[in-house]
């Protein structure tokens, strides 16, 4: 796809402010070098993928007066080696070892008070240190190097969960000096980096961003002849597809593999959609010695001669998630522009005729399955897919819901020791859409201060059945002031949905309620594009609907007198694990 001219993308930019209704992520950028013009390329990125962003640059190279106590949601620390100290890249600071050791543990200093004094944002996100500029020999490790990666040590040191260190070193790297820096443009006005390094930062640095807000993907949906091997097992036959790293040809596919595998590992759903005869695709999976992906990494399989965006739409309908949370890649153009015009929220790329290209081009997008923290959950996700696969197909032997979900042996398990579980509480409220009442999102933290609040119930649920455990699926936050309790999330994941556990849980809500005297309960429901159903379901359950000036709907009950439809065949327990 072709890059943009700065100056589309200003107009493109204002054209995506002019669209945007939500509040912004607020981001500042604070920095010890010129970075005006990323404000527009980031901007650029985050609206242009659905998040409405508003990015500050402050004032030149004041780091700790511009990061104390702000009121933005993101940070972005961006020192650069060369200017820690006025000229220092021109001067002779870098050949004593005192004034070294002094001006790193300076730096070191500000960095923690600067961590420290936001810990309240939901993240802080730090660039690594470079040698750019370096005064010494370009073939020899110079004092510039050492203090970089002495600083850069430090920075992965770091345990502050609102803490991501950006590597800046990978971009540098992808491009030549002169498409990432400008020498001329650094003499003249100080402003050492390109509009193509700007550039390349926001693409990567966005799928941090859009993690945020739960926007990135979660199944990740591969054609087979040409995209996993090279050449078509149908045609070529068995023993003439390669994807071996001894094989020329088939290196590419093997670096490919190996990143699907790492995605796999990571949680990541693997799926295949691809026109073949089963039986010869399977044989590749469970015979070919060079074939690295097996049936225990890919979730999902539809191998037939169906047009691939029904068999897109299926596996998403079969995992019970969105199509806007799948990636499909394809070798062929013509099916990978029929997925984009028939399903166009499915994020679909071609691989690059010049296969020696692909790895590099795949690795670009990998971000989209980028998580900061890698839970328990997120391990198991492949086998729990799996089984909610089975369960779809299950479904279509019964004529009556009532009798297969009933046939489901279904169970809630309400845990009370949430500190357990910090990590993917947090992640499930930044990437649940569909059924989330108010969409917050929170950080570790928040949800450790939530449980401290004596005045709050934190509720995290696991949810298993005759298929298998679910996970843990489910979050509900209550505040509680004199007799009124107020959910401040209810949220349950895509995985779960369709199954009346919803309903179950409020019932059981309901119960606690009345044990605690609490005498209302009430929802404030705050409408996005995709949590529509949340309003329907609170509707559906009877709770009365009062419209607000700001465009919520808050739904109440009083808490004795209300009488729920029965969910008797789904069991709720506790969990007290030591």
């Amino acid at each position: 796809m072709k890059e943009l001219t700065y100056s589309q993308i200003i107009a493109e930019n204002r054209r995506l402010e002019k669209l945007a209704k939500d509040k912004p992520l607020r981001i500042l950028v604070v920095a010890n070098t010129v970075v005006e013009n990323l404000r527009d390329y980031l901007e650029y990125e985050l609206r242009s993928h659905g998040m409405h962003a508003a990015v500050d640059i402050a004032a030149y190279d004041n780091a700790m007066q511009e990061s104390s106590r702000l009121q933005h949601d993101v940070l972005i620390l961006w020192l650069d080696t060369w200017n820690l100290a006025p000229a220092l890249h021109t001067g002779h600071l870098f050949e004593d070892p005192e004034v070294l050791q002094a001006l790193e543990k300076n730096v070191k200093t500000q960095i923690n008070t600067i961590v420290k004094d936001n810990e309240h944002l939901p993240l802080i996100v730090i660039n690594t240190f470079n040698n750019l500029l370096d005064p010494g020999f370009p073939f020899k490790k110079s004092n510039m190097q050492t203090l970089a990666g002495n600083l850069n040590a430090y920075l992965y040191s770091i345990s502050a969960p609102n803490v991501f260190v950006f590597d800046t070193g990978h971009i540098l790297l992808s491009l030549p000096e002169k498409s990432a820096i400008s020498r001329k443009q650094f003499y003249l006005f100080n402003t050492l980096y390109t509009n193509l390094f700007f550039s390349r930062y926001s693409h990567h640095l966005k799928f941090v961003l859009l993690g945020l807000k739960g926007k990135t993907k979660k199944a990740l949906i591969m054609d087979c002849d040409n995209t996993l091997w090279s050449g078509i097992v149908g045609e070529d036959g068995f023993d003439s597809i390669r994807m071996g790293y001894d094989s020329p040809e088939g290196r590419p596919f093997h670096e490919v593999q190996q990143m699907l595998l790492g995605l796999a590992r990571q949680g990541v759903v693997i799926g295949i959609c691809s026109k073949n005869n089963p039986k010869d695709v399977q044989q590749v999976i469970d015979h070919h010695p060079d074939m690295l992906l097996g049936d225990e990494n890919i979730t999902i399989k539809k191998v037939n001669w169906e047009p691939k965006p029904h068999n897109v739409k299926q596996i998403a309908k079969e995992l019970n998630i969105g199509t806007d949370s799948l990636v499909f890649w394809d070798d062929n153009e013509f099916e990978v522009q029929m997925m984009r015009e028939m399903l166009p929220e499915v994020l679909s790329f071609q691989v690059p005729g010049k296969t020696y290209e692909y790895p590099g081009v795949f690795r670009e997008q990998m971000g989209w399955f980028f998580k900061r923290n890698i839970t328990a959950e997120d391990l198991q996700k492949a086998d729990l897919y799996k089984a909610q696969s089975r369960r779809e197909k299950e479904k279509d032997r019964f004529t009556d819901i009532t009798e297969y979900l009933q046939s489901l042996s279904l169970e809630i398990i309400i845990e009370h020791q949430p500190q357990k579980h910090l990590g993917r509480l947090a992640q499930i409220s930044q990437k649940t859409n569909q059924f989330n009442l108010s969409t917050k999102r929170y950080e570790v933290a928040d949800i450790k201060s939530m449980i401290a609040d004596e005045h709050t119930d934190v509720l995290p649920f696991h949810v298993k059945g005759r298929f298998g455990e679910y996970g843990l699926t489910g979050l509900c936050i209550v505040r509680y002031d004199a007799s009124t309790a107020f959910l401040d999330t209810f949220l349950m994941s895509c995985r779960v949905l369709g199954r009346q556990l919803e309903q179950a849980f409020i019932n059981h809500l309901l119960a606690r309620l009345r044990e605690k005297g609490v005498s209302r309960l009430e929802a404030e429901y705050v409408p996005t594009p995709k949590n529509q159903q949340v309003a329907r379901f609170f509707g559906e359950m009877g709770f009365a609907a009062r419209e607000t000036n700001e465009g919520t709907t808050v739904f109440s009950c009083q808490v004795k007198h209300f009488s729920p439809a029965s969910t008797d065949f789904i069991t709720i327990s506790s969990s007290n694990d030591e």
